[in-house]
């Protein structure tokens, strides 16, 4: 076994890339097992094609990578492969859910078991076009990056105390227009069990 412990970390951005699209390729002759531990979804995300989450200590999910990236299934795994908006939900039927600090309720696509604690919807989930889990929302600012805009918002029957959601989207064209309502695809919606 080969333990490779946050092997790119001190490295800036323009040799990280490099090192790890080269990554690979130098890994392929090994023919052994390599232990990857890395604080960086990215990292693990296309380096790995088994993913182990811990916490504190203890495994809260193993399995494949993409599959884990698609369905996380717990609170702490949807935010190590980072999800920004996680919030405490209810079941309240075979295929919905309630969440009350948002003031929404979301249909899925997977039935929602019991034991729930809570949802999570990635950033670049939300869409102006999207026909279902659709909400009326407050803009409240948006920062600027090179390639996408990050848009922080808040549902119109949100709670104060609720913190403000993220929104990412690819960097098309000037400053859009921001529209009044975003949907949420069903399948979209992480179901969060511990």
């Amino acid at each position: 076994i080969l333990l490779l412990d946050e092997p790119f970390s001190a490295l800036d951005a323009f040799l990280k890339d490099r090192l790890i699209a080269d990554f690979p390729a130098l890994l392929a002759g090994f023919h052994k097992n390599v232990i990857l531990v890395t604080h960086s979804r990215d990292e693990a995300y296309q380096l790995s094609s088994q993913l182990g989450i811990m916490s504190q200590g203890h495994f809260l999910s193993l399995g494949p990578t993409k599959e884990l990236f698609a369905d996380p299934q717990t609170w702490e795994g949807a935010k190590l492969t980072g999800c920004k908006n996680i919030v405490a939900a209810e079941k309240t039927g075979e295929y919905q859910v309630t969440v009350p600090e948002w003031g929404v309720n979301f249909s899925t696509d997977k039935p929602v078991e019991d034991g729930l604690v809570g949802v999570g919807v990635r950033g670049h989930s939300f869409s102006p076009t999207c026909q279902v889990n659709v909400y009326p929302i407050q803009v409240l600012f948006c920062v600027e990056q090179p390639f996408e805009w990050v848009v922080k918002f808040r549902y119109l029957g949100q709670k104060r105390t609720a913190a403000d959601l993220w929104w990412r989207l690819p960097k098309t064209t000037e400053k859009p227009v921001w529209p009044d309502h975003l949907g949420v695809p069903e399948s979209a919606v992480l179901l969060l069990y511990k």
